[in-house]
């Protein structure tokens, strides 16, 4: 299946993150669409992973998101390095380990039995506007 481009303002109605009512399992990327090489080497990767039919099966959905356009996602995950990859299974998050090669097979494996090696994270609520406001202010 293709990957679904995400952002702040599509993040929470597409995964129905928070609810537990979701859409499948998502497997996303966290990168930037310009001025990361190690994102764009991960997004070919990421696309092939797209194309095989065991996560289609599975209703696993392949989701990305560009941290710059979509900076309330980013944070609402905590994510500090891109590209990340994550995982978000029946209620949880799972992150793909740092110390594994990037490939089809390796992301393919987590997603299909290694994600549960990894510490199972609630799903984080969507900040409120509240939040946002004093990460602004944070910022300033």
């Amino acid at each position: 299946s293709e990957v679904v481009f995400l952002n702040d303002n599509t993040f929470e109605h597409q995964t129905q993150a928070s609810t537990g009512a979701t859409t499948g399992s998502w497997f996303l990327m966290l990168g930037a669409s310009t001025g990361c090489e190690a994102c764009s080497k991960l997004k070919t990767i990421f696309e092939e992973l797209g194309q095989d039919e065991t996560l289609y099966e599975r209703s696993i959905v392949l989701g990305s998101v560009d941290v710059n356009d979509s900076p309330t996602t980013a944070m609402r995950f905590g994510i500090k390095v891109i590209p990340s990859l994550l995982y978000l299974h029946k209620g949880h998050v799972y992150r793909f380990p740092t110390d594994i090669e990037r490939s089809v097979e390796s992301m393919k494996e987590f997603v299909l039995e290694h994600y549960s090696k990894s510490p199972a994270e609630p799903i984080p609520p969507p900040p409120s506007a509240l939040d946002e406001l004093v990460d602004l202010w944070n910022k300033l």
